[in-house]
């Protein structure tokens, strides 16, 4: 049930580098299509895209508090509740896949508007039913884990079902829809003979890609798209199921929600997170701030990579970093995951880390206290 009565305060959750056109679709899965299947959802997703990530603002009362009564209701009738929602999202993750894997190997030039436009609306009927179900694997755990710590010995198996599925379809659901979705996008600007179509291809939203495609769009559009990607490449707020340009605090404002303020002294030189995987020894190293992963290439043997959070396209750096930090995460994000399966000191849920750290800094890792302590400013 949404809580669009009620006042909501926003807060940022994750960070990822989408397109619009993934952006819509998780906006219209996380509202619309929860809604449809379990008869809750978000009231609003809101993305931020500042020139290199986009911040996913939820409200805390449904993100945390709604999401969890949610789930816990339905546990309640029916104990098997995660133990089903985990099998269909296997089930329906693997014949997903097949569809991505076909898609991957065709070479889109040598397609029509009309074949494109097929593979568009096929992935968008296939995605919207996995999401809600996947956001119920990946949060559930981290609402007991940092808001509901006194039900984790009741709900010890349904956390232990999440971990396992989560680390099953990560790598699948947003990277391998992203790349389609950014293909497409390519295709189109090729089309309409705009140049570096392989950079803007991924500002085009997936409502418009379909209209282009249909050839079904605002011919002013089409004569301002340039300036549109453009603009959208530097800022743009998808919001309310649409791209906008104004601020977040404007548009929560005309909704009667607020933004959650995150006040820090930026002089600290202690910084403190969740430990993901433990280890006796202290590590010293230098922090490489990566906000993406076209920034991966700064990662030098030994680093200490310091992000808002960090995705499978991290994975070619891992192996070089001696410990990973975030701002944001809990028990199933991604940085946790990869720290277990590849055994690097990680913290994570530090919340300030890439606002106080900066490239070069010197800092101490306390992988057993859940620390880090800046030794030497660059």
């Amino acid at each position: 049930m949404k809580m669009n009565n009620k006042k909501l305060h926003f807060e940022p959750t994750i960070f990822r580098d989408w397109s619009i056109a993934y952006c819509e679709l998780t906006w219209i899965s996380a509202t619309r299509e929860f809604d449809k299947q379990f008869g809750w959802a978000y009231s609003d997703f809101i993305f931020v895209w500042d020139g290199k990530k986009e911040t996913i603002y939820r409200a805390r009362e449904e993100h945390i508090h709604g999401m969890f009564s949610f789930i816990n209701k339905r546990i309640s009738c029916d104990k098997n509740f995660i133990k089903k929602i985990s099998q269909k999202l296997l089930s329906d993750i693997k014949e997903y896949k097949k569809l991505l894997d076909k898609w991957l190997e065709l070479n889109f030039d040598n397609l029509n508007q009309k074949e494109i436009l097929l593979i568009l609306s096929t992935l968008k009927e296939r995605y919207l039913p996995i999401l809600p179900r996947f956001l119920i694997i990946m949060y559930f755990p981290q609402q007991i884990e940092q808001f509901y710590p006194e039900c984790q010995e009741k709900f010890k198996k349904e956390v232990k079902i999440c971990l396992n599925t989560r680390a099953k379809v990560d790598k699948i659901l947003a990277p391998l829809t992203e790349i389609i979705l950014r293909k497409v996008g390519e295709y189109i600007l090729k089309k309409l003979k705009v140049t570096q179509a392989n950079k803007f291809g991924r500002f085009l939203s997936f409502t418009e890609m379909q209209n282009i495609l249909a050839e079904n769009y605002n011919k002013n559009f089409i004569k301002k798209l340039k300036k549109i990607l453009h603009r959208r490449s530097r800022y743009f707020l998808f919001a309310g199921g649409k791209v906008r340009y104004g601020t977040l605090k404007n548009y929560l404002r005309t909704k009667g929600w607020k933004l959650l303020p995150y006040i820090f002294n930026k002089g600290i030189s202690l910084i403190r997170g969740h430990l993901t995987y433990k280890v006796k020894k202290l590590i010293v190293g230098r922090v490489k701030i990566v906000e993406n992963k076209e920034e991966l290439s700064k990662i030098s043997k030994g680093d200490i990579i310091v992000s808002p959070m960090t995705t499978p396209e991290y994975a070619p750096i891992f192996k070089k970093v001696s410990a990973i930090v975030t701002d944001e995460g809990g028990i199933t994000c991604h940085a946790a995951i990869v720290s277990r399966e590849l055994k690097i000191p990680c913290i994570i849920g530090t919340k300030i880390a890439t606002k106080v750290l900066k490239d070069g800094d010197l800092v101490e890792v306390d992988a057993e206290k859940g620390m880090i302590t800046i030794i030497k400013k660059k």
